[in-house]
């Protein structure tokens, strides 16, 4: 059987930026806040590198990751009225029985 764990929370904000991927294991994403922000429009955009500068540490997963990455964002726009945004994060391994964090 499959068990499914799921780690949600919801945040009331103004201004939010949400990133989700897929097949990123070993990158990291950037947000980068526009110094001058427009109405109406996204207050920053974000990023990604493939791998994690041996530098920095970090996580780094020894599998392997076929076909492409994937991924999408959320950033909210300047000026609107507040939102409520549901917050979650679930990440297995291939074959594994538990997330890798919570």
């Amino acid at each position: 059987s499959n068990v499914l764990f799921l780690v949600i929370g919801t945040l009331d904000a103004q201004e939010y930026a949400l990133f989700v991927s897929h097949n990123h294991p070993d990158g990291q994403a950037h947000f980068n806040v526009f110094s001058s922000p427009r109405s109406a429009q996204p207050w920053g955009t974000f990023t990604t590198d493939t791998e994690v500068p041996p530098a920095m540490g970090g996580p780094s997963y020894d599998e392997p990751v076929p076909g492409h990455a994937v991924s999408s964002s959320k950033v909210s726009k300047v000026g609107r009225n507040w939102d409520t945004v549901l917050v979650s994060r679930l990440r297995f391994k291939p074959d594994a029985l538990e997330p890798t964090s919570l």
